[in-house]
């Protein structure tokens, strides 16, 4: 593997870390910072869309009262394609959510910035009996 591969998915691996920091704490700064202006945002089987369908998304999925933190589980980087797989858990007032969303991210980047962002979300995990 040569230098410039390795420095370019360290760079990806860096990227991945800003992102989920600012989804945590600035999904509009997320946004501008880390989307390309003609970024296309894929959830298969549910729609499909651009930036500033993400921005009405993010401000709305975050009132005031609602807190949501995500993290990473695992990260592989392979060229410009960054696979995530992550957890996000919400609060409301304080009060847990019944269950996390469980959900895995393929990036596509390109100057620095996602231009293509799959994401892939499992909302309905049965617990256990």
């Amino acid at each position: 593997m040569s230098q410039e591969t390795i420095d370019r998915e360290r760079a990806n691996l860096a990227f991945v870390d800003k992102w989920i920091a600012l989804h945590n704490n600035d999904p509009e700064r997320m946004i501008d910072e880390c989307y390309a202006h003609d970024a296309t945002i894929v959830v298969p089987g549910v729609e499909e869309f651009g930036i500033d369908r993400l921005r009405e998304l993010e401000t709305k999925g975050t009132p005031g009262t609602i807190r949501r933190t995500s993290r990473t589980v695992r990260v592989t980087s392979s060229g410009d394609v960054v696979a995530v797989e992550g957890v996000t858990s919400t609060t409301t007032d304080g009060e847990a959510a019944a269950q996390d969303t469980f959900w895995c991210v393929v990036l596509t980047l390109s100057n620095g910035l996602i231009v293509s962002d799959h994401a892939y979300l499992n909302m309905n995990v049965p617990k256990p009996a």
